[in-house]
């Protein structure tokens, strides 16, 4: 593909990367080595995953030099989250940022806290979470439904 990719393009990839590689890959980041776009790719699909594991923060510290940092994971869609973030009391929020856009500091920080409210391979989290989507869509789903009817008066 030539060119730029905009956000609305439907751009399909392989992103079945799993949290365990994505960790592996951001450590090697850490110590110099370069990150794909194929990696970017899986962290926004992860992070969209667990986005009901770790959702936001408030003046946490990720590092000696970054503390008081808040962040919160936005729902895009195509199944992936952005991240909005700043960088201390004082600091410019930074909106909806890709993968790629934010510090590897961040990113490293917040794969971490998703590897330790999710231990990888925990199926019991998997099925809790998948269960949770499913009742929130049908939640969701009943709330139309009954606007809908409303808006309506019961005519049809």
């Amino acid at each position: 593909m030539l060119g730029w990719v905009a956000p609305s393009d439907v751009r399909e990839s392989d992103t079945t990367a799993s949290l365990k590689e994505v960790m592996a890959a951001l450590k090697r980041a850490s110590n110099g080595a370069t990150l794909s776009d194929e990696i970017y790719d899986a962290a926004e699909c992860l992070l969209y995953t667990y986005f009901n594991v770790v959702r936001q923060g408030v003046r946490e510290r990720f590092t000696k030099q970054h503390m008081g940092v808040s962040w919160y994971l936005t729902e895009r869609t195509y199944e992936r989250s952005l991240i909005s973030y700043q960088d201390g009391p004082g600091a410019e929020w930074l909106n909806e940022c890709y993968a790629d856009e934010v510090p590897l500091w961040l990113l490293i920080g917040l794969f971490r806290r998703i590897w330790r409210r999710k231990p990888l391979g925990d199926q019991k989290a998997d099925e809790t979470i998948s269960r949770v989507d499913a009742l929130d869509a049908e939640y969701v789903k009943e709330q139309a439904k009954r606007d809908l009817e409303r808006r309506l008066g019961g005519r049809t």
